[in-house]
């Protein structure tokens, strides 16, 4: 029996593949309810097991603050399915089209269907909901899912691991560990789609990989992030957001901001209250618990 956390052999990640597929064609979409169930009990799991989700976190990055795990990895998951659950009948239900006068009175409609397999390769900036949104926004869909975490959030990756295995079985939800090597493989899979969050450089190379299998793709890759502060706005409340936006999570975010633009003659003020929000933002920073470290001492280099 293939277990939820795989070994890097390519025919054992196949063999997965190959039996969440089966899986998928002999049971069909699954039902309202059960997509309902599934997303509930996903996130009474991620409840249950907050502090483990911290710990495991802050330890991943030598220190993480409790507070940014808590409002910007578990808080905005525990949103997001909350969102799924409560908007999932209206996007199921068929849509009407409109049907040409020479079909009439004929009727047209689409049907949402799942795709298959999704295949979701997560970051590990934040190791928990760039894992679990996808996990959950797949299900929502009616797929069944494989996810290989980051290496690099180790602990986390096997938190996630222990959680999904008892939670699902493996011919829907599987969690595949290793290195790079491993999602390399992985990302050769032929997927019915494949998600992808993470550095340009690994992002082009995951689409290569899939481009063999014909496999759709979603990329959500860190870019450059503008900021912009239009004449007569606050300075003050911009040079806030944008600091706050920079700055979270120890900077380690893809889309924060990578740059300011400002209206003319405003430059200045906006520098001098910039420094300011960071002072208050970051006191003490010598001694004040709620930074978080860089993840490592590459990404710090």
């Amino acid at each position: 029996m293939i277990t939820t956390s795989i070994a890097a052999a390519d025919s054992d990640l196949a063999a997965l593949l190959t039996a969440q597929r089966a899986a998928f064609l002999r049971d069909g979409p699954p039902s309202l309810p059960d997509r309902r169930t599934d997303l509930a009990r996903l996130s009474g799991a991620i409840v249950a097991r907050r502090e483990q989700f911290i710990q495991a976190i802050s330890d991943d990055f030598g220190h993480r603050s409790r507070h940014e795990t808590t409002l910007l990895d578990l808080g905005s998951t525990l949103e997001g399915i909350r969102y799924l659950r409560h908007h999932l009948a209206r996007w199921m239900r068929p849509a009407r089209r409109r049907v040409a006068i020479q079909f009439q009175p004929g009727s047209n409609r689409v049907c949402y269907q799942p795709l298959g397999v999704i295949g979701v390769i997560s970051p590990w900036n934040y190791p928990a909901a760039l894992a679990l949104m996808p996990l959950a926004t797949a299900l929502a869909a009616g797929n069944r899912v494989m996810l290989k975490p980051s290496e690099i959030t180790s602990r986390t990756s096997e938190l996630l691991r222990e959680m999904l295995a008892e939670l699902f079985g493996p011919e829907q939800v599987a969690v595949v560990i290793g290195d790079s090597g491993v999602g390399a493989a992985f990302a050769n899979l032929p997927f019915d789609h494949l998600l992808f969050t993470g550095s340009t450089p690994v992002g082009r190379a995951v689409l290569r990989a899939a481009s063999d299998n014909l496999v759709p793709v979603t990329l959500e890759l860190g870019g450059k992030s503008p900021a912009i502060v239009e004449a007569g706005s606050s300075i003050e409340v911009a040079a806030r957001r944008i600091a706050f936006g920079k700055l979270a999570n120890g900077g380690q975010t893809c889309v924060a901001p990578d740059y300011v633009l400002v209206a003319d003659g405003g430059i200045d003020s906006f520098v001098v209250e910039y420094a300011r929000q960071v002072g208050l933002l970051y006191p003490d920073i010598r001694t004040n618990p709620d930074y978080s470290s860089i993840v490592n001492q590459r990404h710090f280099d």
